[in-house]
């Protein structure tokens, strides 16, 4: 039952919407009276007028220029009924314009809108008498140069005006006459800055619009890449930008951290060379670089953002909880993973010690521990530390947790991590406890 009262309440709303939304024709309205064209001039008083004719309550006549409306106009409306025909009304609307503006120039209609629709009236024109008045000018901006930019110089009238382009105050045949409203696309772009206005004719005279210069900035320069790279540095290249006439002299170069976006880098740098170092940075770390450049016009826009990255750098970090343990005949060396950045990728383990043999550094790969065998006679074994290495070579020793150690294998590992810290490779010649001398071969560390 409550479902059916609810669709039949439903089916009234819906029949009583369709009975409002009548079109304004159904109910007989139409505009008698329109805008009629008017010419006045600056400072005069301006008054038109509009009527309509139908049947029923008259709807509100709003008045627009130029297709918009007029919210804060001066109007007025007289409603008046028709004897002779029950409900029928004769409605007229008036705008005064008490003191006539350039702005006030333009297409006046009348317009009646409902909820079932809109009734226009004709158009009727406001112009103002004597010499032409341009209602959009030329205007300052930039251009990029050799770049496509538009041009646009209006003047509304009912009556065709003729509007030539003017360059640099000389008549151009870059751009063609046209009739009023002249909206022109420069397709050839420019090389060197230049100011335009608009020249409108009629039988009057001639009136010469503003003039709106056009700055050319150079372009953003072109192929930003990696040119070399070291551990704690970025050199970069480009193709400079084309700046028309005007040679670029300045490029500004930004570097930001990829993680995290934050400015690290902001110079200045003179042109030529397109060329730059961008010292100061973290081995193995990925940054953003981007470029503008600069002429006696104006500022680039940027480039987008080039991703780069230095090489891998020594390792900041050591081995932890260097020990060493004995089972037997065995003794087993075992370190720790640094814990921290290592300026790199991980590439292995080094452990300088000495025995009854001369020592060598020896690459443990990955693995963190090594195991000696000093079951034979006269065995006798000193570790020196552990360092690990990356792409970018070998960092510091890590010593042993252990008791301290003599003098002379406190010189042997001082040598030791001198010459590793020189060459990022090394072999170390001991006998016993008696330190004879260092020598470098290239051990690399790769």
């Amino acid at each position: 039952m409550g479902r059916n009262v609810g669709c039949l309440a439903l089916a009234v709303l819906l029949t009583c919407a369709f009975a409002l939304r009548k079109t304004l024709a159904q109910k007989g309205w139409q505009f008698e009276e329109s805008p009629g064209n008017v010419t006045s001039s600056l400072g005069k008083p301006v008054r038109l007028r509009c009527g309509i004719r139908g049947f029923g309550e008259p709807p509100e006549i709003i008045w627009t220029r130029d297709g918009e409306p007029l919210e804060m106009s001066d109007t007025n409306q007289l409603t008046l009924h028709l004897g002779e025909e029950e409900e029928k009304w004769l409605s007229v609307s008036e705008l005064w314009i008490s003191s006539v503006q350039l702005s006030d120039m333009g297409g006046y209609r009348c317009a009646l809108t409902e909820e079932g629709g809109e009734l226009l009236s004709e158009e009727g024109y406001l112009e103002l008498e004597g010499l032409p008045h341009f209602s959009e000018e030329p205007r300052d901006f930039a251009v990029v140069a050799n770049r496509t930019l538009n041009l646009s110089c209006q003047r509304l009238a009912s009556e065709p005006v003729r509007v030539i382009w003017l360059q640099d105050g000389g008549v151009t045949n870059l751009l063609p006459a046209c009739l009023s409203v002249c909206l022109s696309v420069w397709t050839a772009g420019l090389n060197r800055s230049s100011s335009f206005s608009c020249e409108a004719h009629n039988k009057k005279g001639v009136a010469t619009s503003t003039t709106g210069k056009v700055t050319v900035i150079p372009d953003k320069p072109q192929k930003l890449k990696l040119y070399s790279r070291t551990n704690r540095s970025l050199e970069v290249s480009w193709e400079p930008g084309f700046g028309g006439v005007y040679p670029v002299t300045v490029y500004s170069i930004q570097v930001s951290e990829l993680t995290g976006g934050h400015m690290i880098y902001n110079q200045n740098v003179k042109a030529p060379p397109p060329r730059h170092v961008i010292p100061g940075l973290v081995p193995f770390t990925e940054y953003r670089v981007r470029l503008s450049c600069r002429s006696s016009e104006g500022v680039s826009d940027w480039t987008d953002w080039a991703t780069m990255a230095t090489l891998e750098g020594v390792p900041s970090l050591a081995p932890t909880n260097v020990s060493v343990e004995f089972n037997g005949s065995l003794a087993v060396v075992k370190w720790e993973e640094p814990a921290g950045r290592l300026n790199g990728v991980l590439r292995g383990y080094r452990l300088a010690y000495q025995s009854q043999e001369p020592g060598e550094l020896i690459d443990t790969g990955n693995a963190t521990e090594m195991a000696f065998n000093l079951s034979l006679p006269g065995s006798n074994l000193s570790v020196l530390g552990v360092c690990v290495h990356t792409g970018g070579g070998a960092g510091a020793l890590s010593l042993p947790s252990a008791s301290p150690p003599s003098s002379q294998v406190r010189r042997a590992i001082s040598q030791a991590e001198t010459k590793l810290n020189k060459t990022r490779c090394f072999t170390v010649t001991l006998l016993q406890e008696s330190y004879t001398k260092s020598t470098a071969k290239c051990n690399t560390a790769q």
